[in-house]
């Protein structure tokens, strides 16, 4: 079953890979790619956060008030530092100097929220809830932004309108960039169309697994409990009209009775007293 805080520590996971990656990079073009990739997976990553993990953990701890505020901190600080590289080339003398910074500071924040935050998700929330956040988790990272908005609300209720809004601009400034700078507006297309497969896979697995697991639970319901199987458990009671005080209840057969060359419409009525 897949779970809300696996989902977390693989973003996580991949950050981190990706910083990795950036620090071992070779030539200005491939590190360009590398850093396209850490704003828009933090930006995203940050959003869902802000709007749907920390605001359940508020309403369900509030002992937990003051490691979330911390937390929205370090995503402020993170957000605005990821604004200035959005704006620069990796060419910039500071470029490197940024990342850096803002790599230390990313690894310091998932240190902390795998310790604290998570377990407390965990404890809060029932299995059940903690897979329909994860099924809902790839469609809502399509509505959130994937550039950063450091002055935009990280609280809701004001942080979902000015993530729509966000979303808006996010888009403007992507095709935007296809025209100016194609090579970085390609890079984000490609993420996104990636981001897409990636949700159809997660909801395709999770509808292949509730339709598992209800075809195997179905056999048990027409069966009693010395196993035996209850063939008037197939039939459909529906109340018929009232005849002369009286009220009629036709039970149609069964598909397995009608296969065993009974007529389709025959029926059985059962007088009740009113």
């Amino acid at each position: 079953m897949i779970d809300i805080v696996t989902q977390i520590k693989d973003d996580h996971r991949k950050v981190e890979a990706l910083f990795e990656k950036f620090e071992q990079g070779h030539g200005n073009r491939d590190k360009q790619r590398i850093a396209e990739q850490i704003i828009e997976e933090l930006s995203l990553h940050a959003s869902v956060e802000e709007q749907l993990i920390y605001p359940l953990i508020r309403m369900r701890d509030k002992g937990a008030e003051d490691a979330v505020l911390e937390a929205l901190e370090e995503h402020h600080l993170a957000k605005t530092t990821l604004a200035e590289l959005d704006e620069m080339a990796v060419e910039d003398e500071r470029y490197d100097a940024k990342m850096t910074v803002l790599a230390e500071s990313v690894r310091h924040h998932i240190e902390e929220e795998e310790r604290d935050l998570l377990p407390k998700l965990e404890r809060l929330t029932t299995d059940t809830e903690r897979a329909r956040i994860a099924e809902a988790l790839p469609r809502l990272k399509e509505l959130v932004p994937n550039h950063p908005h450091p002055m935009a609300p990280d609280t809701p209720p004001q942080s979902l309108f000015g993530g729509l809004l966000a979303k808006v601009l996010d888009t403007t400034k992507d095709i935007a960039r296809l025209v100016i700078a194609p090579e970085k507006g390609r890079a984000r297309m490609a993420a996104k169309d990636k981001r897409r497969r990636e949700a159809a896979k997660v909801m395709n697995d999770a509808r292949a697994e509730r339709g598992a697991s209800t075809s195997t639970s179905s056999p048990a319901a027409s069966r009693s409990s010395n196993g035996r199987e209850l063939p008037e458990a197939s039939r459909q009671r529906r109340p018929g009209p009232r005849r002369g005080g009286e009220r009629q209840d036709r039970c149609w057969p069964s598909q397995g009775e009608q296969g065993r060359g009974q007529p389709a419409r025959q029926e059985r009525v059962f007088r009740l007293a009113r």
